[in-house]
């Protein structure tokens, strides 16, 4: 389970994932993450090393989601659902 405060102005490495609300949480409240890419490879993800300019990141991410949600439920629902690809000859659901 992921758990924000524990992660909070330290440097993590994760393994390679397609949670990407995994990734955006990790980026909001860590240091430095780091995905392992290989044996000795690491790819640096998101550097929040300024601590003023983090805490800014963190303050502006609290009062911005819920823009970003009241949006996403506005426009980009509706759309999704009035333009629904037509799949169904295709084999594709």
């Amino acid at each position: 389970m992921l758990n924000a405060a524990s992660n909070l102005r330290k440097n993590i490495v994760t393994k390679n994932t397609f949670s990407y609300l995994k990734i955006v949480a990790l980026a909001i409240t860590a240091r430095k993450i780091y995905a392992k890419t290989g044996d000795d490879r690491y790819l640096l993800i998101a550097d929040n090393s300024n601590p003023i300019t983090h805490l800014l990141r963190i303050l502006c991410f609290i009062l911005l989601f819920p823009v970003f949600f009241a949006a996403m439920f506005i426009f980009f629902i509706p759309i999704k659902i009035i333009k629904q690809p037509n799949t169904l000859g295709y084999g594709l659901d």
